[in-house]
C-alpha cells in the first residue's frame, strides 16, 4: 500500500502542474453589433494579443468614409480594457471595456473621450 501511494505523488505532480495559461483569447476581427451611438465608436476591432496585452486598430465610421483608431489595452479574465486612438487629432477617441460572455461575443460599455463628443453607450460586438 506504501509503494503504491508513493508512485501516485509524482502522478499527481505532474497533472497539477499543467499550464494555468489561459486558453480564451480575443484575437480576431469584431464586429458591432448592437446599434451605433457615435462615429467614434468603432464599427469594427481588428484584435491582436500577446498575453495579457492586445492591440490593433478599429474602424470608425467618418460623415463620409471611414477611419482606422489604434487600439492598445489589456484582456485578464474575461475583461477587455481598451484605448482608441485619435491619429488625426493626437487624442484619445475613447474607451472600451467588455466582457468576453462566450467564444465570439463581447458585451460591454463604449465610453467617447471628451474630445470626441464624450458620451457611453452599450456595445456588443460578434467574432467573425
Amino acid at each position: 500500500m506504501r509503494r503504491s501511494l508513493v508512485g501516485l505523488i509524482p502522478l499527481l505532480a505532474l497533472a497539477c502542474a499543467g499550464s494555468t495559461t489561459p486558453t480564451v483569447r480575443v484575437d480576431g476581427v469584431w464586429t458591432l453589433t448592437s446599434t451605433p451611438f457615435t462615429p467614434v465608436e468603432p464599427r469594427s476591432l481588428d484584435l491582436r494579443q500577446q498575453g495579457s496585452t492586445v492591440t490593433g486598430t478599429g474602424t470608425a465610421m467618418g460623415v463620409d468614409t471611414p477611419f482606422l483608431l489604434p487600439v492598445t489595452g489589456t484582456f485578464q479574465n474575461t475583461v477587455l480594457d481598451i484605448q482608441l486612438g485619435d491619429t488625426a487629432h493626437n487624442t484619445q477617441a475613447g474607451r472600451i471595456t467588455a466582457t468576453l460572455t462566450s467564444a465570439n461575443q463581447l458585451v460591454g460599455r463604449f465610453k467617447a473621450d471628451t474630445n470626441a463628443g464624450g458620451g457611453s453607450d452599450t456595445v456588443t460586438y460578434t467574432r467573425q
